[in-house]
């Protein structure tokens, strides 16, 4: 049994016994620097034998003497001192160089050792470079190679640390020197590229931990300029196109149709993967055909669902297949060659109902037009026809209560090869007629693709919508207002798109069937229908309904990372943009009102800011105004009206 005022370890604090019986009674010191006017920090307990290891049996005068000597700097000294020189004794002697030694044979070696100095003993022994702390009570002599190299790697240490210190005064002031301060910024980058939510450098400043505040710290120092985007980092999407490239395209088994199909986009369009036209008696709309060799379960297929989508970035694009899917079955990219479609004959009736449909893998030639091109031949025989029946199917979808939204459109690039990134921004892409053409064909592909689904009971993913959600807060006595105002505020009452294997009305589309077949090369969604499609054309298994709701569910995971990243890579380089032409005037329209301030929507960017407006103002009301100030970061924008 331990005795009275003997010195143990409790929980790793020093202790003294006040009482022995069934348990012991101890008073311990869980800090071993006193409070002004206090004094130690001593705490009672009651404990078990197993509970404490015992230092020293021999009396302390108290836990306060013991805790004194252990903060007596000059005392700690001598005892290290005396331990070195104990070192040397121990590893002359073959039988001690290597022995494990306990605390109390260390200790009565060393003649200057009081009672009461017996913690400040243990403190230096365990931290003492000579020796190895092998048990809690058990020490070893460590050889002259080892101590060499802890000496070398406390050095290291030491300095790193003070070299830290010395950052952290350059960071603090913004005065860092780079590069070879960024070195230290990475835990910062970390957060602001959402890979991580701790970071002690910003801890340290007192600043919040978010991805926000870490990409403002970032410009700030100048470790990042306006020309790191870190939006595709912080939605985790990829940046590298699938690694598996498809085999080549087989021309076996497809059907020569023979017409000429219009491939009919935006300029910028680099992947087209649709092309219409009218025969005369039936609308074609043909679609790429990577299904061919994108098969279920493949590992391009499996790469494709975890994507859901081709990502576009303006500085960037990311496709959702491997590189050579669109030089081997975009449309039109072939001269005068054949591209592969998988093409949808659609028979219309006078009121652009669909009363039959065939899909057939075929080839046919492509003509590539931009919007602005098929305008100009509206009225060519070619393109007449589209152009009148894409009026019939559009007045057939309104007087079914489609729902059509008219907001700017703008295409954005970065280029960011330079040092100082250069933005381009074409604006209102949908001022052509020939969008309409092209968007109505592709409604009325889906409408018909999900009818053969339906009629003939293939596992398909359609899609609906519900109807909307006419907001509480939109202050009108007479409805929706008209104009841009209008259109905004029907789109944010719209609610999302809902994909399943069970078909049901689209609000929006204003069709009871509908699904989407026609770009496979950037939606998997549309790629995954391709798939069943050619399953059953083929006579092979069809994929199952839970087969097809995993797909589903997986890919829309992918594609709502791919369209967060977008937004948000569009957002920043509009503000880049706006931060390298600060006397440019812009036109906004007041469309909403949101906690007390205007939301005006800026044509040049086809997107909306808040601005601060008297409340008199009316909606649709034209605004000019001039940026004061762009918050990076956060994405904001201080404006001026003009």
């Amino acid at each position: 049994m331990l005795s009275k005022n003997s010195l143990v370890i409790y929980r790793n604090f020093p202790a003294v016994i006040d009482a022995a019986g069934d348990k012991y009674t101890v008073t311990f010191c869980p800090n071993l620097t006193p409070k002004p006017g206090k004094g130690y920090p001593f705490q009672s307990q009651n404990v078990r034998d197993k509970d404490i290891i015992l230092l020293s049996d021999k009396p302390v005068t108290n836990l306060s003497a013991v805790c004194d000597a252990a903060n007596n700097t000059s005392l700690c000294n001598n005892i290290a001192g005396e331990l070195a020189e104990l070192w040397e004794l121990f590893r002359s002697d073959e039988e001690t160089a290597n022995k494990i030694m306990t605390f109390s044979e260390i200790t009565e070696m060393m003649s200057s050792v009081g009672n009461d100095d017996i913690w400040a003993v243990y403190q230096t022994l365990c931290s003492d470079i000579h020796y190895e702390h092998t048990a809690e009570t058990s020490f070893c002599c460590r050889d002259e190679q080892t101590i060499a190299q802890i000496r070398t790697d406390r050095y290291k240490a030491a300095q790193e640390a003070a070299d830290k210190a010395s950052f952290m005064e350059r960071l603090r002031s913004r005065s860092l020197v780079l590069p070879d301060d960024a070195r230290y910024m990475h835990e910062v980058e970390a957060v602001a590229l959402g890979k991580s939510d701790k970071s002690r450098i910003m801890k340290d400043l007192g600043q919040k931990e978010l991805p926000e505040t870490a990409h403002k710290l970032l410009l700030d120092t100048g470790v990042w300029t306006a020309a790191r985007d870190p939006y595709p980092a912080r939605y985790n999407v990829s940046l590298r196109a699938a690694d598996c490239p498809l085999p080549p395209p087989n021309t076996e088994g497809r059907q020569v149709i023979d017409h000429t199909a219009f491939a009919i986009d935006s300029r910028f369009s680099n992947d087209p993967d649709d092309a219409i036209a009218f025969d005369g008696q039936y609308l074609w709309v043909h679609v790429a055909d990577p299904a061919e060799n994108v098969t279920p379960d493949s590992d391009v297929d499996r790469q494709a669902c975890a994507r859901g989508a081709t990502l576009y970035l303006p500085e960037a694009i990311i496709k959702m297949l491997p590189e050579n899917s669109v030089a081997d079955y975009g449309l039109g990219l072939c001269g005068d060659d054949y591209s592969k479609t998988l093409s949808f004959r659609i028979k219309l009736d006078e009121d652009a109902n669909v009363t039959d449909v065939q899909i057939i893998p075929a080839l046919v030639r492509v003509k590539r037009l931009t919007y602005e091109e098929a305008d100009a031949m509206a009225d060519s025989p070619e393109l007449a026809p589209l152009y009148k029946l894409s009026r019939l199917i559009a007045a057939k979808r309104q007087a079914a209560g489609a729902v059509f939204i008219d907001m700017p459109e703008i295409h954005i690039t970065a280029d960011i090869s330079t040092e100082i990134p250069v933005v381009t921004i074409d604006e209102d892409l949908k001022a052509s007629q020939a969008t309409k053409v092209v968007r109505e064909c592709m409604v009325i592909a889906g409408e018909a693709a999900a009818l053969f689904a339906l009629r003939n009971q293939i596992p398909f993913p359609f899609i609906s919508q519900p109807d909307p959600e006419l907001r509480g807060d939109i202050p009108m006595k007479d409805g929706m207002p008209d104009g841009l105002a209008g259109n905004y505020q029907t789109r944010r009452c719209m609610k999302g798109r809902i994909v399943g294997v069970t078909p049901a009305h689209h609000v929006g589309m204003g069709l009871d069937i509908y699904c989407q077949v026609t770009s496979p090369l950037r939606r998997y969604i549309d790629l995954v229908a391709h798939q069943q499609l050619r399953l059953f054309l083929t006579g092979k298994p069809l994929m199952d309904k839970d087969t097809m709701l995993q797909k589903i569910s997986t890919a829309d995971i992918g594609a709502a990372a791919c369209a967060k990243a977008e937004r948000g890579s569009k957002l920043h380089w509009i503000c880049v943009y706006i931060m390298q032409h600060p006397d440019e005037i812009y036109d906004g329209v007041l469309v909403d009102w949101k906690a007390g301030k205007a939301v005006v929507n800026i044509a040049k960017f086809g997107t909306e800011f808040q601005v601060t407006l008297p409340k008199t103002t009316p909606f649709n009301a034209a605004i000019r105004l001039k940026a004061k100030d762009v918050n990076l970061s956060e994405q904001a924008v201080t404006w001026e009206v003009i």
